[in-house]
């Protein structure tokens, strides 16, 4: 370091090697730039502004240096390097101006730069207007500008301020202002969500080589990882930044920097937490732990455009628990979508509508002043009735009256039942119709089931607005899956919104999904089709060929006609052919298991046959040649003109493709049925459907929600998991518990001394009875009593009728079940005998059912399809296919018991089987009623229920 006092070209010298500190240089020239010499002077100042530390100078002296220095270049008449030094005299931006316009000539190039960065000062951009005069070099305006910044960020508050200052900072090379800026940013900048914005910041103090140590931690290396849950937060998507953020925060290295960004998203979001908190004020509504957890896992789910298998007992409230989160997602979502809710009973679907939908709108309006969501409820075309044939119907009965039939009275009380109908129902729905009046065969005549309208039908207005419906869509399982084959294989709408504008599937009563599935992925036709598409083949060619004989037109297309209407009769005589021989081409459901067969008792179907092929061959065969025939035949004439419906050939590719399935066992499961009707129905269908299932709900880009409170057998997942295609790659499935104390509420009985099953004989029916018998008036009624079929039903309820002093009510089949429901809880000494549906659906809480009584196990009827199953699981058909199937039947039938906390009764189990040591399916039975107390005798169980209701 050389001595200050030294003459000043050593003085220069050092500047130019650096050997003096550039402030102590500074200083030195701000005191005695008057007094040194010209030559030295223009030295100095120009190996300062090489060293770029002139804009630490003075304005005042910078100026007063250059306005000498541009003097003495005048004097030596050095013109250029004149305009070069009195250009850098400008005090302000005003001056500066002059300068140019007067000497700017001289170097158009800075001219131009220089008066951008003027604009920029006069917009207040005055960080941009400094960078560029640092660029420029230009001394002057890098100092009046920072003198304004100064000003601004002597004490920064707002976001801008501190962008400022730390800019100043960096250009001062001020570490320490630095720290205290950059961590004043870091706050604000994750409070208002600019992650990239504050990665950005800290990159380029990095680069300046300015960065304090807590800034080099790998934390801030890794903001960019948090850049999805930024551009959610920016899209307004606030849920989803929620979830994207808790996802993160499980490898993010710094809690507190995602904690903080999951406050600021919250802020914009309400939580299902937070509803159920505020609702637990309310009266009537108590606080459900695993209730708020099933809705976080949902609303998790929904945000993330996950799928989510959950199992939730009675008692959890399913329905707010999926309802609540999807309603709140919807809520701050930009663009409304659907909902779609599909559970496997009307009973659910009626409760949604209804009940809890509504429900939960009032109080989320009533809460949070959020809007209501629309519903409306999916249902088939039997479900409403068509404007055109209730007119026509209406017509009838006016000229019935004005004919004065012997009807006359009750025809006028059915003509004014359907105009009230016709004119007060929005979509003509089944519900709003007086069923007294207008009853089944009368419902069939008018129903949209044969609708073709072309113009107003109201219930062409409903399909209008079911597929453009933005709220809650509400159907069944059959329903659902319809529509999502339709989507991947018709790539058109359907009934329900494009795939693009549903949100989320909510699939309630999962545990019968499969069986949808079955339904829906089966392929079909019956005898009845087959007349009706050679009727309707008879009918355009005769119609065809009276026009084309007519004006005597291409004879080409008539021979084509010609051939159509030879093969139409052979079509003709081999479908009576096949009414004629199916019966003798029916084989039963077989399972050859000996013991086995005997241990496990199951029903055969009695209505699905296997097909003796060998003997079907010949007629089938022929059938399916001259089908094939006629389609391509029909292809012929659309060639020429479209004349042939494009259904009439849809159900004839549909007619051959259940043909050939008979003939391809590999991969299809054949069989006939019988319907109720006693119309013979050929049916084709997959072996598995867990494949399709994960292809066509479980993989899609929405979420799906699945729920019901039985999917795990024997306390696991894995056979629920399989059966639908529900993968590892989605979320983890979750049971959830209620807090009913069934050890205490809930007494279990599986009487010893009763016959086996398997042998139904006089002695059987003689015992089960009595047994029942002495159980309905333990409770006095108030019992369910379930059976596998409605033989063993109709048998026992004969032995029982008269016999007691309680109401017995039984199930009918193919008869609706809303009356007897409303007559059971209505009647509290009342006993229903039921079967199928009432295993589960059926809730009657409170004391009106205090008495589960479960006839026989409910293993599955024995169809041909079940046949291939269990032939398809070999050695372990037991633990894969009839257990698991029965387990699930069991859970829901006892499920049918406590529906409250304060409920309570007894399940009794009429199986001796579950006596026998090795029984295989004891653990799985035991593990159903636990923790119950399980009793073996009645005088045990009496003396049991006597203290229970003390």
């Amino acid at each position: 370091m050389i001595n200050i006092t030294s003459d000043s070209k050593k003085i220069s010298d050092s500047i130019l090697k650096k050997s003096i500190e550039p402030n102590i240089a500074i200083n030195w020239i701000e005191n005695n730039f008057n007094i040194i010499d010209i030559e030295h002077l223009s030295k100095i100042v120009a190996s300062l502004e090489a060293q770029k530390i002139t804009h630490k100078m003075n304005l005042e002296i910078y100026i007063q240096i250059f306005r000498r220095l541009a003097e003495y270049k005048q004097e030596r008449n050095d013109i250029e390097s004149y305009k070069h030094h009195i250009i850098r005299t400008a005090t302000d931006r005003e001056s500066l101006t002059a300068l140019i316009k007067n000497f700017g000539a001289y170097n158009i190039n800075l001219s131009k730069n220089l008066k951008i960065a003027i604009e920029l000062e006069d917009k207040e951009d005055y960080l941009e207007a400094l960078n560029l005069y640092l660029k420029l070099r230009y001394t002057p305006g890098i100092l009046w500008v920072k003198q304004k910044l100064y000003t601004i960020t002597a004490n920064p508050k707002s976001l801008p301020e501190l962008r400022i200052a730390l800019s100043m900072d960096i250009i001062d090379l001020d570490s320490y202002r630095i720290e205290g800026h950059l961590e004043r940013l870091e706050k604000e900048l994750i409070a208002q969500f600019k992650i990239k914005e504050l990665h950005n910041i800290i990159l380029e103090v990095k680069n300046k080589g300015l960065l304090p140590h807590k800034y080099k931690e790998d934390i801030y290396e890794s903001l960019l990882e948090l850049s999805t849950a930024e551009s959610l937060f920016n899209a307004k998507q606030y849920h989803e930044t929620y979830f994207e953020l808790k996802k993160q925060g499980k490898r993010f290295k710094s809690s507190e920097i995602i904690d903080s960004l999951m406050e600021s998203a919250k802020k914009f979001t309400i939580l299902p937490e937070e509803f159920f908190k505020d609702l637990s004020t309310f009266k009537g509504f108590m606080k459900r732990e695993n209730q708020i957890f099933m809705s976080d896992l949902i609303h998790e789910a929904i945000s993330t455009n996950n799928t989510i298998m959950i199992e939730a007992e009675v008692g959890i409230g399913k329905s707010y628990g999926y309802l609540v989160p999807a309603l709140l997602q919807r809520n701050t979502s930009q663009k409304k979508k659907a909902i779609i809710i599909s559970t496997s009973s009307i009973v659910l679907q009626d409760q949604l509508i209804n009940k809890d939908i509504p429900a939960i709108n009032n109080l989320l309006k009533e809460f949070y002043q959020i809007e209501e969501t629309p519903s409306i409820i999916g249902k088939g075309k039997s479900n409403f009735g068509c404007s055109k044939r209730i007119r026509s119907y209406i017509n009838f009965l006016e000229r019935e009256i004005k004919n004065n039939t012997p009807n006359k009275a009750e025809n006028i009380i059915l003509k004014d039942a359907l105009l009230t109908f016709y004119i007060h129902s929005k979509f003509l729905d089944k519900n709003d119709v007086d069923t007294t009046i207008v009853n089944e065969s009368i419902w069939r005549e008018i129903n949209a089931n044969k609708c073709n309208c072309k113009g107003s039908c109201k219930y062409l207005s409903y399909r209008e607005q079911l597929a453009t419906h933005k709220g809650i869509i509400v159907c069944n399982h059959q329903q659902l899956l319809a529509y999502l084959r339709n989507q991947f294989e018709v790539k058109n709408g359907g009934i329900f919104p494009s795939l693009e504008n549903v949100a989320t599937f909510i699939v309630d009563e999962a545990h019968k999904l499969e069986d949808a599935a079955k339904t829906i992925f089966t392929n079909s036709f019956t005898a009845l089709q087959l007349l009706e598409v050679n009727k309707k083949i008879e009918e355009t060619v005769k119609e065809k060929k009276s026009q084309l004989k007519k004006f005597d037109t291409d004879q080409t297309l008539y021979r084509y006609f010609n051939n159509l209407e030879e093969l139409n009769t052979k079509f003709l005589y081999s479908v009576n052919k096949i009414k004629q021989e199916i019966p003798h081409w029916l084989l039963s459901a077989e399972f050859e298991e000996g013991e086995q067969k005997d241990e496990i008792s199951i029903e055969k179907d009695g209505r699905k046959y296997k097909v003796n092929l060998k003997a079907a061959q010949n007629t089938l065969y022929r059938l399916l040649n001259q089908l094939i025939k006629i389609g391509e035949v029909i292809d012929n004439i659309n060639y020429y003109e479209s004349t042939i419906p494009y259904t009439l050939k849809l159900s004839i590719e549909t007619f051959i493709e259940v043909i050939q399935g008979f003939y391809r066992e590999k991969d299809y499961i054949s069989f006939i049925e019988k319907s109720r009707r006693e119309e013979w129905i050929f049916n084709i269908m997959r072996k598995t459907y867990s494949d399709i299932l994960n292809k066509q709900l479980m993989k899609l880009r929405q979420s799906v929600i699945l729920v019901s409170g039985t999917l795990r057998v024997n306390n696991t997942f894995n056979y629920m998991m399989e059966k639908v295609g529900y993968t590892n790659e989605f979320m983890l499935p979750h049971h959830l518990n209620n807090n009913f104390d069934y050890a205490k509420h809930r007494l279990a009985y599986i009487p010893k001394e009763i016959p086996n099953p398997s042998n139904r004989d006089e002695y059987y029916y003689t015992e089960i009875t009595k047994e029942i018998a002495r159980l309905l008036n333990l409770t006095e009624g108030r019992s369910l009593i379930l059976f596998t079929n409605f033989n063993d039903l109709n048998e026992i309820y004969s032995r029982l009728n008269g016999k007691l002093e309680l109401k017995l009510l039984k199930q009918t089949q193919n008869k609706p079940t809303d009356n007897l429901i409303r007559e059971f809880k209505n009647n509290k000494s009342s006993c229903l005998l039921a079967s199928g549906s009432f295993f589960e659906g059926f809730d009657v809480p409170g004391d009106s059912l205090q008495n589960v009584i479960i006839v026989k196990l409910p293993y599955p009827v024995l169809d041909p399809v079940l046949e291939i199953e269990i032939k398809t699981a070999g050695e372990f058909r037991m633990q894969k296919v009839l257990i698991p199937k029965m387990a699930i039947q069991l859970n829901q039938a006892i499920g049918r018991l406590i529906r409250r906390e304060d409920d309570k009764g007894i399940v009794a189990i009429l199986d001796s089987r579950l006596h026998r040591h090795n029984y295989v399916a004891k653990e799985i039975v035991f593990n159903a009623l636990s923790p119950s107390n399980v009793l073996f005798t009645y005088s045990n169980l009496e003396y049991e229920w006597r203290k229970l209701n003390d």
